[in-house]
């Protein structure tokens, strides 16, 4: 993707934490990136029948619904895979094989990583949801779970 379609980008933001969803917002309107945002699963779902996103961030754990959950319904909604970050709190091996192949990006994150995360995750393949929980590769130091 160049500078001018990165510039372009629409992105999804799906945060309840209304602090980090100021943060996260500032950071990618200084890049360009075009934002929205919702902070449920209900809000995500609205912003989506009226607008196309480049991108989808969401938060695993909303408080009406699972961002699992969530990117399978805007997934469904596309009529397909779609871009899409998860991010979490809770930065456990469990959390990475629960939504692998998907990108996870853990909190505390710093805004570097948080762009470069967006703009992985779009100039990657969309994610098919219907395959995240399958069995991934053990992340390097750490041991597979059985």
């Amino acid at each position: 993707m160049s500078v001018s379609q990165e510039r372009s980008a629409s992105v999804l933001l799906v945060e309840d934490d209304s602090a980090l969803l100021a943060v996260m917002v500032e950071c990618l309107l200084r890049e360009g990136f075009r934002v929205s945002t919702a902070t449920s699963g209900t809000a995500a779902m609205e912003a989506s029948r009226v607008a196309v996103f480049d991108v989808a961030v969401i938060d695993v754990f909303l408080p009406d619904a699972g961002g699992l959950g969530v990117a399978r319904a805007l997934s469904r909604q596309a009529d397909g895979p779609i871009h899409v970050l998860f991010v979490s709190a809770l930065s456990l091996p469990t959390v990475r094989a629960a939504l692998w192949p998907a990108p996870v990006l853990f909190k505390p994150f710093k805004r570097r990583e948080l762009l470069e995360f967006v703009r992985a995750a779009m100039q990657g393949p969309p994610v098919d949801l219907g395959r995240v929980g399958d069995t991934g590769p053990a992340e390097q130091g750490e041991p597979a779970e059985s």
